[in-house]
């Protein structure tokens, strides 16, 4: 006769209990491992919005300093191609956007204009109309900077006030060339007025 063999079969609940066991291990380790990364991020966050303010604080430092240095070094003179007011006009308005970023005081639209008014100046060296084209954008920087001086420098009012005058002072109907001191004494105005915002 044959001879039947009954295999027993090996009980299930130890595969269950091991598989149990080795979920709760990955469950553990995903979520302390996200609480760590979640931390490293927040921690990378601070310190790249730390490193982007600072980046910004020296972007609008060096806009000041390279218009200050600009001026204070007198490296030119007026010329028909007037390539000195644009370098002045265009860092002026750096400049005076850098403050106002760096206060918070919002003058930029106004700063548009005068970057525009400074590229304007050189492209027709016989114009007659560059004195007119300063004297708005001296307006335009005198007054962005005495929006800013009155909200965030109340000492400096009397300076933005002769920075203002200076700039009324450039006649709109001569020639630029020979309002050449009169010009250059706004730019020199202008940079003490920004050179004290920056020291406060």
């Amino acid at each position: 006769m044959a001879e039947i063999k009954i295999e027993k079969k090996s009980p299930i609940w130890p595969w269950i209990l091991i598989g149990l066991i080795i979920l709760a291990i990955i469950i553990y380790f995903f979520v302390f491992k996200d609480k760590n990364n979640s931390q490293v991020v927040a921690n990378n966050a601070d310190s790249t919005m730390v490193d982007s303010t600072n980046s910004t604080m020296n972007i609008d430092a060096d806009a000041v300093t390279s218009y200050i240095n600009f001026i204070n070094e007198d490296r030119g003179t007026m010329t028909l191609s007037h390539e000195y007011s644009h370098e002045a006009l265009t860092k002026l308005a750096n400049a005076t956007e850098a403050m106002s970023t760096k206060t918070g005081v919002d003058v930029k639209v106004n700063l548009d204009e005068v970057k525009q008014l400074s590229a304007d100046i050189t492209q027709n060296p016989d114009a007659t109309n560059h004195a007119d084209m300063i004297k708005k954008a001296a307006g335009i920087i005198a007054s962005a900077l005495g929006t800013i001086q009155k909200s965030k420098f109340p000492d400096l009012s009397s300076d933005c006030d002769d920075l203002m005058k200076n700039a009324n002072e450039v006649d709109g109907n001569d020639l630029a060339l020979d309002q050449e001191s009169t010009i250059k004494s706004f730019y020199k105005d202008a940079s003490d007025v920004l050179e004290k915002m920056n020291k406060m």
